[in-house]
């Protein structure tokens, strides 16, 4: 059951008025901060003239406005610079987004800079920003960074690259992210090329125009990302339903509901808004979203297009205030873990220490193989035994990574394939096994990192192949798709 506390502060939040009458409002205030919604409530109260009575509370929005402002001079300096060099592209979420929500660019809190261009500018986008002064960097452990030499995705089939980063004046430092798609579902390219050339653009802060994303797509992607934090990540957000509520209650009349419905179909995301619009029916009953379920959904079954469907014991506003987002996370895990053991059956061929096993699908049973990292985690070398040699042409074999490719091991990778474009192979006899040490160029790199993905989850599979004329081949391919796989000759 919610607290009186979580009743009051839910209330406020869906609220333009002001409801309470017990207590005073820097309590709520205080609750607001832990769920990141309280730049909005601090600025209801300040626009309804009732002080806060806390100091406290008018530096931390000081703050949060200081912040904001130097985000804003910042994407200022990016937009001009790719407009001198043709990069069309188009600001997501941060002081955008609450200008596209609130008509107030500083009630949302944001960290960096999100910016979505085509893939094919991705390689003048990254010049541009070293030229403004950014490191391309991957965060190893916290506060610990490591330099990238090239652009660089956070994980195979990743929608972003990993962050740049820039030290300000005054000790700040901003963070520039750089998507190539939104998200898992508005991933095809044809849509995001479409999305590109029908760009808005969003007066902020009355006085700098910056170009957004279009008005019905603001809505699909606020539920998108509400779907994807309530189901996939560390549990549902306060702040993400309060963005939608205001979204429908500020542009309902202005939106074109019709181009949001067709693009909803197209994007295959009914399932997604019908069930966080559900969601916010539920968490606040006043908040007009039953108008809207009515507008874009008939009575025919929402098609679930193939996403598993998660019953949880508690109700939505009760999860929103658990408190434990590690309890989340982990649940979500393993619902994670049982719905990819279902699709990828080679997860767990893998054993835990080095000496893995082969399993040859196509003569069957098991051939041991050892998969090595140098222990700076620069190296990867695999050491074949010598039996494979002796099999037919036609050996086909397979294992399945037992990981899901993190952001520390894409760097790992990185180092591996990163050097030189030279590509000749190192081979050695050892112990009665062939060893290979594969250098390849930073272009074949780059289609390995680019190769297009719709799957938010990606596994791996290694497939060891030995062809007449080319002799062994090692392919690193996306288990979904075969026909996506990259082939390294060894």
């Amino acid at each position: 059951m919610l607290t009186e506390k979580n009743k009051r502060l839910l209330n406020e939040c869906f609220s333009e008025q002001y409801l309470s009458r017990v207590g005073d409002e820097s309590e709520i205030i205080t609750s607001a901060t832990k769920h990141n919604v309280f730049p909005w409530l601090y600025h209801k109260y300040q626009t309804l003239n009732l002080p806060v009575r806390s100091n406290a509370f008018d530096q931390l929005f000081a703050e949060q406005k200081n912040w904001i402002d130097l985000l804003l001079v910042e994407m200022e300096i990016i937009f001009q610079e790719t407009q001198s060099g043709d990069i069309p592209i188009i600001f997501l979420k941060g002081p955008i987004m609450s200008e596209q929500i609130y008509g107030n660019c500083y009630l949302r809190k944001t960290k960096d800079i999100d910016i979505f261009i085509n893939e094919s500018d991705a390689s003048k986008m990254y010049h541009l920003l070293l030229k403004l002064g950014y490191k391309h960097l991957i965060e190893k452990s916290r506060g610990d960074f490591l330099p990238l030499d090239r652009l660089t995705l956070k994980e195979f089939g990743h929608h972003e690259y990993f962050g740049f980063y820039k030290e300000t004046d005054n000790g700040k430092i901003i963070c520039v992210e750089i998507q190539r798609f939104i998200h898992g579902t508005i991933n095809r390219q044809e849509h995001l090329m479409r999305i590109m050339r029908c760009r808005e653009s969003t007066k902020v802060n009355d006085r700098m125009i910056l170009p957004t994303m279009p008005s019905h797509l603001v809505f699909l992607i606020l539920c998108e990302n509400t779907y994807d934090n309530t189901h996939w990540s560390d549990g549902p957000r306060l702040r993400d339903y309060m963005d939608l509520h205001f979204f429908i209650l500020y542009r309902h009349a202005s939106l074109d509901w019709d181009a949001v419905k067709s693009e909803m179909k197209m994007f295959l995301m009914e399932d997604i808004v019908y069930d966080i619009l559900h969601d916010l029916e539920r968490i606040h009953p006043a908040s007009g979203v039953s108008a809207v379920i009515r507008l874009l959904f008939d009575k025919k079954p929402v098609p679930p297009h193939f996403r598993p469907k998660f019953f949880w014991e508690s109700r939505i506003e009760e999860r929103i205030f658990d408190g434990d987002s590690n309890h989340w996370g982990e649940v979500i895990t393993k619902i994670k873990g049982k719905f990819l053991d279902s699709v990828n059956p080679y997860r767990y061929l893998l054993k835990e220490n080095n000496e893995k096993e082969l399993v040859d699908q196509k003569h069957g049973g098991v051939i041991p193989f050892r998969f090595v990292r140098h222990e700076e985690g620069v190296d990867l070398i695999c050491s074949i035994p010598r039996q494979l040699r002796e099999r037919e042409n036609d050996l086909f074999l397979e294992i399945g990574l037992v990981e899901l490719l993190s952001s520390p091991t894409l760097y790992q990778l990185y180092e591996v394939f990163r050097t030189q474009q030279e590509t000749k192979d190192v081979l050695e006899q050892t112990d009665g096994s062939l060893r290979v040490q594969r250098r390849i160029s930073n272009d074949q790199l780059a289609k390995l990192c680019f190769c297009e993905d719709s799957s938010k989850y990606v596994g791996f599979n290694l497939f060891l192949k030995e062809t007449t004329s080319h002799g062994y081949c090692l392919t690193i391919g996306e288990w979904s798709d075969f026909s996506k796989q990259w082939i390294l000759e060894i």
